[in-house]
């Protein structure tokens, strides 16, 4: 399990590869974490959250850690959008 870690590592794809090397076959990976919005609101979180992301090392809200999941060769399972200004995914994976 991992709770908004994605958005705060210097390399995403590399904390996903080392989740999967560790879980055993047919494990469970589950994430929570921060997605940029759509549309309008998107360019204006992200304009506002880069300056304080460089300021004070905040989140890093344009990665994508589902496509970094499916880039280590996890099936997922499950994929649900929460929230609305600043929206998370939880996303939900399996070794095989």
């Amino acid at each position: 399990v991992g709770a908004f870690v994605m958005c705060s590592v210097r390399n995403p794809e590399t904390v996903i590869q080392e989740a999967r090397r560790v879980l055993k076959y047919d494990g469970t990976l589950v994430l929570l974490e921060h997605v940029a919005p759509e549309g309008e609101a998107r360019r204006m979180v992200i304009r506002a959250m880069s300056a304080a992301r460089r300021a004070f090392s905040w989140c890093e809200l344009i990665r994508d850690p589902e496509k970094c999941v499916k880039a280590s060769g996890m099936r997922i399972d499950h994929v649900e959008l929460c929230g609305t200004w600043i929206p998370w995914k939880v996303i939900i994976a399996r070794k095989e």
